[in-house]
């Protein structure tokens, strides 16, 4: 949560950048934990070179606020492990051999 409320995930639009704060900790962790289902407007996306966020906000301000960390800023919280990541990092390196992070 700290790389997400005060660090590394940055607002792609510097006017969302209040919506970090309307919410308290807790109320990311449970939000964040049921991104992509029916139960939140949290939604995940990938790019090139970042995890996104996608969260619902008033029609007034845009209807969605989008956030982005870089995947090197999140390099310990990847599960090598897990088939679906290795083979996402592999995709978006072109690269098998490559890990996303490796220049």
């Amino acid at each position: 949560m700290k790389k997400f409320i005060g660090g590394k995930f940055k607002e792609t639009m510097p006017e969302h950048n209040y919506i970090l704060n309307i919410f308290t900790t807790k109320e990311w962790l449970t939000m964040l934990n049921k991104a992509d289902s029916n139960e939140t407007e949290i939604c995940s996306y990938f790019t090139d070179n970042a995890l996104g966020i996608s969260v619902g906000v008033s029609h007034a301000i845009g209807d969605h606020a989008e956030f982005e960390i870089k995947y090197e800023d999140i390099l310990e919280n990847i599960k090598n492990e897990n088939e679906l990541w290795k083979l996402f990092l592999n995709k978006v390196s072109g690269d098998s051999s490559k890990k996303v992070w490796e220049k």
